[in-house]
C-alpha cells in the first residue's frame, strides 16, 4: 500500500491490512475525504490475519466478515508465526466452512487461483 494515493479510490479493485487496528490509523489520515459511516469503509476493505492475539482476530472477523480475512503469518519476517497464525484461525468459534475461506479459499478467489 503507498500512503500517496487517495485512500478510497473507487477504481481501486483490491486493497488489504494488516487487521482492524492498522486500518483505522490509516483512515484517520484520510477522515476529510470520507462521506460513509466510517464502517462501511472499513467493511470494504481486506485484511490478513496477522495478530497475536486471539481477541483482535475475533474483532476483525466480526468487523470485516469471513470473506474479508486472508491468512497471513509475517512469514519470513523474524516475527513470522505460521504455527501460531493457523492455531488462531482454528481457535476461532465460527464454523469450518468460514475457516477454509480465510485460510485459502479467499485467496483463491481473489488471485483466480
Amino acid at each position: 500500500m503507498t500512503f500517496t494515493e487517495p485512500m478510497f479510490d473507487p477504481e481501486l479493485r483490491f486493497r488489504a491490512m494488516d487487521e482492524v487496528g492498522v486500518a483505522v490509523q490509516l483512515l484517520s489520515y484520510t477522515w476529510a475525504r470520507i462521506n460513509k459511516p466510517l464502517s462501511e469503509y472499513l467493511r470494504g476493505l481486506y485484511y490478513d490475519t496477522v495478530c497475536y492475539d486471539d481477541e483482535a482476530l475475533l474483532l476483525a472477523y466480526k468487523l470485516a466478515g469471513p470473506r474479508r480475512l486472508l491468512y497471513g503469518s509475517d512469514y519470513p519476517h523474524n516475527i513470522g508465526d505460521m504455527a501460531g497464525c493457523a492455531d488462531r484461525i482454528t481457535a476461532l468459534p465460527i464454523d469450518e466452512t468460514e475457516k477454509e475461506l480465510i485460510r485459502s479459499g479467499n485467496a483463491r478467489r481473489l488471485f483466480k487461483l
